[in-house]
């Protein structure tokens, strides 16, 4: 099961990796799927389409939908991050593990450092891309912690785009955030029943590529290691 799937392209490679695999992508915004099914669903084969199930609905509200119990339930691009209340992200945990079957995981990713409780706009990257028309095209992709609130660690994030032909599109996502540290999520995973939490740390490697961590590191080694970073991220995973 995908939480906050956006167009569920994580639920599709699952599948893709094994005939017996079937998914549930859930998010709360229709918009999102009506855009996978305009632009995905036509490239995916009726084998994959079967095994797809797209669930609208709010991610608290799971247990009113009696959806199947999944293997593993993962909370990708940082969005279980909007459950700002230690009383919601108990509540959500408790939904993951209810949902799991017997030696399911629930894989989460997290983020934090020091440029995290700070205001900033940065570009991130620049890319290339065919039009529908054949020409090719630029654009920039432009991070921006627009609000932040270092003793709540709330934060309001914003994502834009500056195209080549100088014009733009600002704030194009937009988001809502509370930067929770990987002591109190452990915490929280724990008091859900969770058996073990184990966090694997992202690092980039001697050319620069930015790679995910395949050791896990234990609670003190963690907070040792992050203590004076700017930014880092990393892969948390908790078992039942």
């Amino acid at each position: 099961r995908e939480d906050f799937s956006g167009s569920g392209m994580v639920s599709v490679e699952w599948i893709k990796t094994d005939p017996r695999r079937r998914a549930w992508a859930v998010d709360l915004d229709p918009e999102v799927f009506e855009w996978a099914r305009a632009r995905h669903f036509p490239k995916l084969s009726d084998d994959i389409k079967q095994r797809l199930s797209l669930e609208e609905m709010d991610v608290l509200k799971i247990p009113q939908r009696d959806l199947p119990a999944a293997d593993v339930v993962c909370a990708n691009n940082f969005s279980w991050q909007c459950f700002k209340l230690e009383s919601l992200m108990q509540q959500y945990f408790q939904i993951v593990f209810d949902g799991l079957n017997a030696g399911g995981i629930f894989v989460l990713d997290i983020f934090g450092g020091q440029d995290t409780l700070a205001e900033s706009h940065e570009l991130i990257s620049d890319h290339e891309i065919t039009l529908s028309d054949g020409e090719t095209a630029e654009f920039s992709y432009v991070y921006e912690q627009v609000k932040v609130d270092p003793g709540t660690r709330e934060m309001d994030i914003a994502v834009s785009f500056d195209f080549s032909d100088g014009s733009s599109l600002q704030h194009a996502f937009a988001y809502q955030w509370r930067v929770w540290s990987y002591r109190d999520v452990r915490a929280l995973l724990l008091s859900a029943g969770f058996r073990s939490v184990q966090i694997f740390k992202d690092f980039s490697d001697d050319d620069g590529h930015y790679r995910h961590g395949r050791t896990p590191v234990a609670l003190e080694e963690w907070e040792a290691l992050v203590r004076d970073e700017k930014y880092h991220s990393a892969y948390v995973v908790a078992f039942k």
